[in-house]
């Protein structure tokens, strides 16, 4: 660009493109190259905005979770995430509760001008949820299995007091030996926890007769015998008769 430039238009306007702080002046000439006295105006030339890095910890969430930003910028007075300004001097951000699966930032300078945007996408699973948690039976005898069976959306895992299991086996088999509280929770993967449910089985033992006699065990036709019996675990007899 020349020093100077003289121009016949005396009221119009010029462009320029500063690739640095200058300082412009300007004199009014008459046909007699008189030389008015000069006025003169400064254009300050700032830096372009960049984003030297943006990042979201963590990259999976459950819905409902918080996220955490971090950038680098150079030559910005601000940044702008999804709409929403920040100083970026800070370099840092949190969301409580994120909503949106891209996060797009942009560096802004004093100017107003807006750097090129930098976009980070972030994964958000659905929480997870029992739909059904069931026992093939409530009430066993000492030595029976149970079998559970569960629908479990949005999970990838499930436990059950304490064991985990695949949330796709949707059944598993036990034998519990005493009265048993059994909970139930399931997790996506993230590892967020359902809230838990619980089923109750209840154990009874195995039913023995310890003792059966007659008295007498020898009698005359039309004659009465008293039948006695003893049993551990029962809570009914079934008594019958065979010649």
């Amino acid at each position: 660009m020349p020093t100077s430039q003289t121009l016949t238009t005396v009221n119009a306007s010029i462009n320029f493109k500063p690739v640095k702080d200058t300082i412009y002046s300007i004199k009014a000439v008459n046909a007699n190259k008189y030389e008015s006295p000069g006025k003169t105006v400064k254009v300050t030339v700032l830096p372009v905005p960049t984003v030297s890095s943006f990042s979201v910890t963590p990259t999976t969430i459950t819905v409902g979770d918080g996220i955490r930003f971090d950038w680098s910028t150079a030559n910005a007075v601000k940044v702008e995430i999804n709409g929403v300004s920040y100083d970026s001097a800070i370099k840092t951000a949190t969301i409580a509760n994120a909503q949106d699966t891209t996060y797009t930032i942009v560096a802004i300078n004093a100017n107003g001008y807006r750097s090129v945007p930098n976009t980070v996408t972030i994964t958000v699973l659905a929480k997870p949820t029992i739909a059904s948690f069931s026992v093939s039976s409530t009430t066993i005898t000492a030595g029976e299995d149970v079998i559970f069976t569960w629908n479990t959306p949005d999970a990838s895992k499930v436990s059950i007091n304490g064991t985990q299991y695949d949330s796709t086996l949707g059944t598993v088999r036990s034998k519990p030996v005493v009265n048993t509280d059994y909970t139930f929770i399931v997790y996506n993967a993230n590892g967020y926890a359902s809230a838990p449910k619980t089923i109750s089985v209840t154990v009874l033992a195995v039913p023995v007769v310890t003792d059966f006699s007659s008295v007498p065990i020898t009698i005359t036709t039309g004659e009465e015998v008293t039948l006695s019996w003893k049993t551990t675990g029962a809570s009914s007899v079934i008594v019958s008769e065979a010649s």
